[in-house]
């Protein structure tokens, strides 16, 4: 059902993946591979069915654990996409990290540290976020490291090693799962909030998150391990051929830069009086697309054509060649050269994919984002008034149960007027003359520089918290001046190709942790 569900999603063919991904979360529940083995409760229902028996080795414990690992992506995206509820939630899963490649394949026991999981009430838009669970955490019922006197475990686990759980026992898938955890928790906790732009605490605690989602991304930047920073630069035993899950993961990271960046950078009107760092979220948008644009174009061309890219993958290519398309609207500027990159890596991918398949009519997830891009250029050009909104689902989702997607192959590549020929111009200059432009951005300037700010008064709100003017009033300033300071602008956020530096760390070190070329062969990568 897992490759089934994989191979729908490649496919395009959505309507027949959700069911699949509906089902596989309820049995995974079912057969008790949402927790760990140490970790199960004795409670027992009247009739439930056995669950399977326990794993004879350290091995298959592990390879349970993966399966469990690849329906996690599988409800995370399904999520992500369709905006349905999770299926997967901190209430039914406790489960370690995948350990790295490199010990599993070589028969070296490791125990991986446990995934946080929020819960989602306690992540409620009112309540911050800063002391939900961070990516790793050890067992509540047990300490980090078992001896071969303590229950739980497999025989290998309890008596033939020492188990550490620190994040040197993790490898390439690990760092997906938690990219793409990532992205989740912004589409949950953050997109899908129903916030009252013109209540002030409401924007306050919006904004809040909106702080809180940014450090924590930045944070998980920053502590990965050095040598999986740079996806451009595989260890020299890997024979030049980079990691699919660490590669889909920088790009993962970045796109959930976009997501979360894009409503700051590109403000809809009851934003633009605030004085929020719409230039700096707006470089941030740019950056991450350009890198995403870059990973995935080099992936490409270190990879061989007979082996296809994740689903997932395609999803982030859209997401960064949408966000360079309402780059250039909104500020009238020239389209990034990385548009036009990303649209032909929508197509080689979509290429890679119906080369391992029977060709048919319906084009396959890559195609179908290459052909809405179409669609958006076409509209754009077609009338100069159009509005290009920054959160949208994708245009024509119920036509045939998938993505939207015409007749015609996107074969070719429609330029938009005044698209740019090279990447030279830097933000700083775009941004300088964008209040010169048309109407959209002379109302763009007006309200940015400072418009009338139409807010309900404390008095007039419901919200309980609000107990006094002064305070809805001196949350809302202090959240918004902390975002113009220098320590919010100069975060290093967006992972690129030139993040590391390799020189200092030799074969050796790549021996003991690296998951590079590990991935078999034709499958896309997350699988």
């Amino acid at each position: 059902m897992t490759i089934l569900a994989f191979t729908y999603m490649g496919n395009g063919e959505l309507s027949k993946v959700w069911p699949i991904i509906a089902s596989l979360t309820r049995t995974v529940e079912l057969l008790d591979l949402c927790r760990e083995a140490e970790d199960k409760s004795q409670m027992q229902g009247f009739l439930r069915p056995d669950p399977l028996p326990s794993p004879g080795s350290w091995v298959e414990e592990e390879e349970r654990r993966r399966v469990f690992w690849n329906i996690f992506i599988l409800d995370r995206i399904c999520s992500i996409t369709t905006g349905w509820a999770l299926g997967l939630t901190a209430a039914n899963v406790h489960r370690r990290l995948p350990i790295c490649g490199t010990f599993w394949n070589d028969s070296i026991p490791r125990v991986a540290p446990f995934f946080g999981i929020w819960d989602k009430s306690a992540a409620d838009i009112s309540n911050s976020v800063a002391f939900q669970p961070t990516t790793h955490h050890g067992s509540p019922s047990q300490p980090a490291e078992l001896n071969g006197n303590e229950p739980g475990g497999s025989p290998e686990s309890r008596n033939s090693h020492k188990n550490n759980t620190d994040a040197r026992t993790i490898g390439a898938f690990a760092y997906f799962v938690e990219s793409l955890e990532s992205l989740c928790r912004i589409n949950m906790y953050f997109l899908r909030q129903q916030i009252d732009f013109s209540n002030r605490q409401e924007v306050s605690s919006w904004l809040m998150r909106f702080k809180e989602l940014d450090l924590r991304l930045v944070h998980w930047k920053m502590f990965l391990p050095p040598k999986w920073k740079d996806p451009s630069v595989p260890p020299p035993e890997t024979a030049n051929i980079l990691d699919p899950n660490m590669s889909l993961a920088h790009v993962t990271h970045n796109t959930s830069m976009i997501l979360l960046h894009q409503q700051i950078g590109y403000p809809e009107p009851p934003l633009r009086s605030l004085k929020l760092p719409n230039l700096c979220s707006a470089e941030t948008c740019l950056s991450a697309a350009t890198e995403t644009a870059n990973i995935t174009k080099n992936y490409l061309a270190r990879s061989s054509t007979c082996k296809a890219l994740s689903p997932h993958w395609a999803f982030c290519a859209f997401v960064a060649a949408k966000i360079l398309l309402v780059h250039s609207w909104f500020y009238s500027t020239k389209l990034s050269p990385q548009y036009r990159q990303l649209f032909n890596c929508l197509q080689e991918m979509e290429d890679r994919w119906n080369s391992n398949r029977v060709a048919g009519l319906r084009l396959s997830l890559a195609g179908q984002f290459a052909n809405e891009l179409q669609r958006l250029q076409g509209a754009y050009q077609a009338d100069p008034t159009f509005t290009l909104q920054v959160v949208s689902p994708v245009g024509g989702l119920q036509e045939g149960g998938g993505l939207w997607y015409s007749s015609v192959a996107p074969s070719s590549y429609a330029s938009l007027p005044g698209e740019g020929d090279s990447g030279d111009s830097t933000i700083t200059n775009q941004y300088s003359s964008y209040v010169h432009k048309g109407p959209v951005n002379d109302a763009v300037r007006n309200t940015m520089e400072g418009g009338p700010v139409d807010w309900k008064s404390p008095s007039a709100t419901s919200d309980s918290r609000m107990s006094t003017r002064s305070r809805a009033a001196d949350d809302l300033s202090a959240i918004v001046a902390s975002l113009a300071g220098e320590e919010f602008m100069e975060m290093d956020r967006v992972i690129s190709l030139a993040d590391f530096n390799l020189e200092a760390i030799g074969v050796s070190d790549f021996a003991d942790i690296s998951e590079l070329g590990q991935a078999e062969p034709g499958w896309p990568a997350g699988v």
